[in-house]
This record gives structure tokens, sequence and C-alpha cells, in this order.
């Protein structure tokens, strides 16, 4: 059951933990870069990962996993962009905030938490999503902007997003 990969080089209960992230406020990138397990995504994270516990109860008639191992499975799993810090010389702090909601809680964890020097955020969004508000709630935390377009057919225009920055 732990060797069932849904996406290369996640296990399955990094899979069923990255498809629980839909349902969180803080989004997919902020959960990875969580800092400490007091800060809203910590404490979201830990909520998920009680989730998960559930949805491994309800499989485990199907698909029998010893106690130990769901233990080791939510020990190790992480996933990737969510308030994830890689450290070196310059502190990247990656969150795929993608939305207001999520951008406000990133913002708060962002002020409670922060990197060292200033703040600077490489913003792109898909053009269904309020991009003002969504730069509003980040602005208070942010030193500079930098825009990007997500290489998807809904992403928002570059002008569009930084007409919201001005």
């Amino acid at each position: 059951f732990q060797n069932i990969e849904l996406f290369a080089n996640m296990n399955t209960m990094e899979n069923i933990m990255l498809g629980r992230h839909l349902f969180m406020k803080t989004g997919l990138f902020r959960g990875g870069l969580m800092w400490g397990k007091r800060s809203f995504a910590g404490k979201e994270e830990i909520a998920n990962r009680g989730k998960v516990e559930e949805i491994i109860d309800l499989l485990a008639g199907r698909l029998p996993v010893a106690a130990e191992r769901v233990a080791q499975g939510l020990a190790a799993a992480r996933v990737p962009g969510r308030f994830q810090r890689i450290a070196g010389p310059v502190t990247r702090i990656l969150d795929v905030a993608h939305n207001e909601d999520s951008a406000r809680a990133l913002a708060a964890t962002l002020a409670a938490e922060p990197a060292p020097g200033a703040t600077r955020v490489v913003f792109g969004a898909l053009g269904d999503k309020d991009i003002g508000a969504m730069v509003s709630s980040m602005a208070s935390v942010t030193d500079a902007w930098y825009v990007a377009a997500p290489d998807a057919a809904r992403a928002a225009p570059v002008e569009r997003i930084a007409a919201s920055l001005a």
C-alpha cells in the first residue's frame, strides 16, 4: 500500500495529503513552507494529517496498513511548496497561495515568522482569481513584486497582474 504512486516519487500518504490540500485555506505552497506547529499553516497541516488518517482508516479494510506504517508515512510526508523554507545565503519561502484567503493566511504567517531581509514576491495568478484582493492581502509584508504568468491556459496576463500592483 505504501508503495503505490499516483505522482512520481510520492508514496500513498503523500498523494492523499496532496489531494487534501485542495480543501485547505493556506494553499498548496504555504502548507509546505509552514514554519512551526503553532503557525496557522502548521495547525491546518496537523488537521489535514488527521483527515488523511481517517482516509487511511477507511481504506484499511480493502488495503490493510499497519499502524506503524501509517505513523512512518505521516512523519515522513512533506508536500513541497507549502510555506517551504529553503535555507541559503538568501532564505527562500515557496508558497502557492491560490486565492484571497490563502494569501491572507500567507501574509499572517510571513508577519509572524519573517525571513531576514527584504521580502520579494514572485507573483502569478489564474485569470479567474481576485488578483487585486490577493495583492492587497500581501501588500503589508511585501517589499518588492516580480510578476510572472503561470504556464496555464487560464493564466492571467502579466499586464493585468502588473496593473493590480499599481
